[in-house]
């Protein structure tokens, strides 16, 4: 049998993006592991407001895992492909820009840590929003 690079792509982006929702969900309801460095400010410095926008990124990370399922039809999805297509390299450009941002950035973590990630998820990414053929007709 083989194996479909970009549903391979979908599935480990997937994973991925699931649990970096689970660290997210831990930190929006109130875990502080890891928070302080993540965050580069002191945890007495994180209030209501940061755990609230943390809960929204939690929907937006959960949110690109169905986009990128749908795109490399791995699941079934009932919005257009277009729109699936556009999410697919909006996710894309987000994660590429958010690599070049962080490897602009003097700290540890951010260059050699968060950068490396956003990275690895960007080209995932990718991978799963070129083009290609779906079930029989082309992909937009």
């Amino acid at each position: 049998m083989r194996t479909n690079p970009r549903k391979t792509a979908a599935v480990l982006l997937a994973v991925g993006l699931v649990g970096a929702a689970a660290l997210h969900i831990y930190w929006a309801a109130g875990g502080n592991w890891f928070l302080s460095t993540a965050l580069n400010m002191p945890l007495e410095d994180v209030g209501t407001t940061i755990r609230f926008v943390t809960w929204g990124l939690v929907l937006v990370l959960l949110g690109a895992s169905v986009v990128v399922l749908c795109r490399a039809d791995v699941i079934r999805c009932p919005l257009p492909d277009r729109l699936v297509a556009l999410a697919s390299w909006a996710f894309t450009a987000v994660m590429v820009a958010g690599a070049a941002y962080n490897a602009t950035i003097d700290r540890v973590w951010d260059r050699w840590v968060f950068g490396p990630i956003f990275l690895v998820t960007g080209l995932l990414a990718l991978a799963v929003s070129l083009p290609g053929r779906r079930e029989g007709r082309d992909a937009p």
